[in-house]
């Protein structure tokens, strides 16, 4: 009488690799069906605005002291499970004077009201945070066609 042997080669495929969207906890051999995220970041806009000192008494009357650069960036996914698309806009000021300045702001852009407080060293520039990030259907962000900006109060120098 002779043995046979049965053997169960067949193993179960599919994508092994646990960061992937598509993973299969059954699957014992990879058959390079993995999907995984990708971010897609593009430059959507940007616009700059001076803000003029327009007080009489001050050193620099009637002259731009800071400069502020609006930054708008779409972020988009490859697939809807990995994230919803968005547009985020940020701003930097940049000192133009070689004193430190504090100043109080309303920057208007037609995306609304900002308010804020900057305190720039000399010839620095700060990055305040992100000033909006919304949801987009599409990829196209198109928030920033103008902007203009002035002080609540006065701007002191150091």
């Amino acid at each position: 009488m002779g043995l046979v042997l049965l053997t169960n080669s067949c193993k179960q495929k599919g994508c092994t690799n646990k960061s992937a969207l598509n993973y299969n906890i059954t699957a014992q051999d990879d058959d390079g069906s993995c999907i995984y995220c990708t971010t897609t970041i593009t430059q959507a806009g940007s616009i700059s605005t001076f803000l003029i000192d327009n007080n009489s008494t001050s050193p620099h009357f009637n002259q731009a002291v800071a400069v502020f650069n609006l930054s708008e960036v779409s972020k988009g996914y490859n697939y809807q499970s990995c994230g919803s698309d968005s547009c985020i806009v940020s701003l930097s000021i940049q000192n133009l004077v070689g004193q430190e300045i504090v100043f109080d702001y309303t920057l208007f852009t037609n995306f609304g009201e900002v308010f804020g407080f900057s305190d720039i060293g000399a010839s620095q520039t700060t990055r305040d945070s992100v000033l909006q990030q919304f949801s987009t259907s599409s990829i196209s962000c198109t928030q920033l066609n103008n902007a203009s900006v002035s002080t609540n109060g006065t701007i002191t120098y150091h």
